[in-house]
């Protein structure tokens, strides 16, 4: 067998340990699905948003998991609608014992990239589920003005809409600031791979490799911005709801 053959192997073979049941417990729920809360979003927007929060969050764990015991490499919680992505903080240093730099980029490459649809996807889905309660709580706003419900159900209910929707923006910093986490640990191991390929004999595997970690680093970059922006978007949510939600007309309140 080649050496890129064995190297192959031990890959897979240290994938599939990680993702063996008897390496570890069964992928734990990073957030608790939330229960049942009677309102329209929870079904069209809140149980999508917990969903892909978790997806995202297991993933990390994962990773640490991994880490932590030294594994070097394992399966990303996403595997199923991923393909099996290699991942991991020591992957640089486990592959690198075969002298297989090019599956140390490989899998760099592959982790930006799924980590970049990992936040398109939570930032999609959290702006959905804001949207979602704040045409709820305007809803309420106007059940309230057109006399539909008294303005003391109408604060009652917006003030649950409230309360649902700071819940919610807890969540959404904690995966915002795991994917952060995640993202700069691919910038060590950039860094890490850029040292090892300064060492490389060979020119055009050299110049190929440096324009493979290039791309990433360029993807790296854009992660951070996109989390960056999500972080700003985050609070600007959660203060949108906190405010608007107890503004009810005046007028309607001493009608009530």
């Amino acid at each position: 067998m080649t050496k890129a053959g064995r190297a192959a192997s031990l890959i897979a073979a240290l994938a599939l340990a990680a993702c063996a049941p008897g390496a570890g417990q069964p992928p734990r729920v990073a957030v608790a699905p939330p229960m049942a809360d009677g309102t329209g979003c929870y079904d069209t927007a809140r149980t999508p948003f917990y969903r892909i929060a978790n997806t995202a969050l297991i993933a990390d764990q994962q990773q640490a998991d991994a880490n932590a015991t030294n594994q070097g490499i394992a399966a990303l919680g996403a595997a199923a609608a991923i393909g099996g992505l290699i991942a991991g903080g020591r992957v640089g240093h486990i592959v690198a014992a075969v002298g297989a730099v090019t599956a140390v980029v490989g899998a760099l490459n592959s982790n930006v990239q799924t980590d970049q649809r990992f936040i398109a996807d939570v930032s999609s889905s959290f702006t959905s589920l804001v949207q979602c309660r704040q045409v709820e709580a305007q809803q309420v706003r106007l059940n309230v003005r057109t006399r539909k419900i008294r303005a003391a159900e109408g604060r009652d209910q917006l003030l649950q809409l409230r309360e649902l929707m700071l819940a919610d923006v807890d969540v959404a910093r904690r995966v915002n600031y795991a994917l952060a986490q995640r993202n700069r640990t691919y910038g060590v191991e950039a860094a890490d791979v850029d040292t090892r390929l300064a060492s490389e004999q060979n020119t055009a595997e050299r110049q190929q490799r440096g324009m493979q970690v290039a791309q990433a680093r360029q993807t790296i970059q854009s992660n951070q911005r996109a989390l960056t922006d999500q972080v700003s978007a985050i609070d600007k949510a959660a203060q949108t709801i906190v405010v608007s939600s107890l503004d009810l007309p005046a007028a309607a309140v001493r009608r009530a």
